[in-house]
């Protein structure tokens, strides 16, 4: 916290200034940005905790709503495979989540002065922006800079280079393929470990889930996902 009073300007994420003990309030070079979150692409990933802590499983910490719901159901994993379908899909809502996705993003940065609205467009435009719920692409951290840049009055370097897509080096969660039809995208169900590129299955995704819950009983859902697990819950029973 020394170190505040050295830097020319400030970017902090939510929750950050709390944990860091740091007080901002006062200085004229602190921007408040919102985490890039979007859940349009991705309406089945969800965090379950163990101990209080996020639970590794079969993507690092990335889980899936059905599977977890399966499992708690009772379900096999054949069976559980068997529960990606647009069926299911359409019950639990995922056609419907990417508007209150967007509003929900778009309003995030209203409320701290950056108007994202015409960027998002130019997003979509050039196909999924999202690795997965809080991981963009690079060219959206690009961009979102530049707004920053623009709103400090700093000058700009106009150019479409872009640096290298570290997040790509992570996990990558799939756009489901009935998901990605309604979106005008291609979807699949291969996902991507994290520190290279050896990708895998959904079978192996749920195997590698169901393991990990086997391994650490009484796991919940993070608080943020209750609802949609509440909702899963009984389409998943119900579809016996």
């Amino acid at each position: 916290m020394s170190r505040l009073d050295t830097f020319e300007r400030i970017l902090i994420g939510p929750g950050i200034e709390a944990a860091a003990g740091a007080d901002l309030a006062g200085r004229d070079n602190v921007e408040r940005i919102p985490y890039l979150f979007f859940q349009g692409y991705h309406p089945d990933i969800c965090y379950v905790l163990h101990d209080g802590r996020p639970l590794d499983g079969g993507l690092a910490t990335y889980h899936s709503i059905i599977a977890y719901a399966a499992f708690i159901c009772g379900r096999t994993e054949e069976q559980t495979l068997e529960l990606y379908c647009e069926d299911i899909f359409e019950r639990l809502g995922y056609f419907e989540s990417w508007a209150p996705a967007r509003a929900k993003m778009i309003d995030n940065f209203e409320s701290v002065d950056l108007d994202i609205g015409q960027t998002f467009v130019e997003w979509c435009r050039k196909g999924s922006f999202m690795h997965t719920i809080n991981h963009p692409h690079i060219r959206c951290l690009r961009d979102l800079a530049e707004l920053i840049l623009r709103r400090a009055d700093l000058d700009i370097v106009d150019t479409s280079l872009v640096p290298h897509d570290n997040l790509m080096n992570g996990p990558v969660f799939p756009i489901y393929p009935e998901i990605g039809s309604k979106l005008g995208l291609r979807g699949d169900y291969t996902f991507k470990r994290g520190g290279g590129y050896q990708c895998f299955s959904l079978a192996e995704f749920i195997s590698d889930s169901f393991l990990a819950y086997r391994g650490n009983p009484e796991t919940v859902i993070q608080r943020m996902f209750e609802t949609q697990l509440s909702r899963a819950l009984p389409v998943i029973e119900a579809s016996r």
